[in-house]
C-alpha cells in the first residue's frame, strides 16, 4: 500500500532530514501505522475499516502540511515562478469567452486532493461529496460551475470531469 505522502516525497525529491521536524515525526507515526496495518495483513488478521479510514485521514492531513511546505519554500526561494499553479486548465474550450482566473488555485493541492481519492479506489464522485472530500478542488469548481455545460478541473496529471451536463457527478481519471 503506498500513500499519498510517499509519492509527493518521491516526486519532490525531497529530503526527509531537510523537512521541519513536526512533518518528519507525523511521517514516522504515520510509517509505524502502515507497517503495523501490513502486518497484521500478512499474518492474515483482520483490519478494521477505521483503522485504515484513520491513517488514510493522517496521510491526507501529511500531504497538506507538505504541500503547505513546498509552497513556502517555493515562494521564498523565487517569487516570479508560479509554474506548478499554471498547469491548471479550466475544461472548458480554448478561447471560452467566461474565462476564470485560476492563479489563486494551488495545483498541487487539488491535484493531492484528487490522487487521494484515485489511492481509495473512488473514481467517481458527486458534487456535494467534494465538498468534503476535496475542498481545493469543489472551490474551483463551484466558482467555474455552469448549468448545461462540460465542467470539471483538469491539471498536468489528473482531471475530474462532469459525467454529463447537471449531473453532478464527476468522472475522476489520471492522465
Amino acid at each position: 500500500m503506498k500513500l499519498a505522502f510517499e509519492k509527493i516525497i518521491e516526486e519532490n525529491n525531497l529530503d526527509l532530514e531537510n523537512l521541519p521536524s513536526d512533518i518528519q515525526k507525523s511521517i514516522t507515526d504515520i510509517k509505524k501505522s502502515k507497517g503495523a496495518i501490513e502486518t497484521r495483513i500478512q499474518l492474515g488478521h483482520d483490519v478494521k475499516d477505521a483503522t485504515i479510514d484513520n491513517l488514510k485521514e493522517k496521510d491526507a492531513e501529511l500531504v497538506e502540511r507538505i504541500l503547505d511546505h513546498l509552497e513556502i519554500d517555493n515562494d521564498d526561494s523565487d517569487d516570479s515562478d508560479d509554474s506548478d499553479d499554471s498547469d491548471i486548465d479550466e475544461s472548458k474550450e480554448e478561447g471560452s469567452e467566461n474565462m476564470l482566473d485560476v492563479s489563486k488555485y494551488d495545483g498541487n493541492k487539488i491535484d493531492s486532493e484528487l490522487n487521494a481519492l484515485l489511492d481509495q479506489g473512488i473514481t467517481e464522485i458527486n458534487f456535494m461529496e467534494i465538498r468534503s472530500a476535496c475542498p481545493h478542488t469543489y472551490e474551483l469548481l463551484f466558482e467555474a460551475y455552469e448549468a448545461n455545460k462540460e465542467n470539471g478541473v483538469r491539471t498536468s496529471h489528473f482531471e475530474m470531469i462532469e459525467t454529463e451536463p447537471n449531473s453532478e457527478t464527476f468522472y475522476i481519471s489520471k492522465l
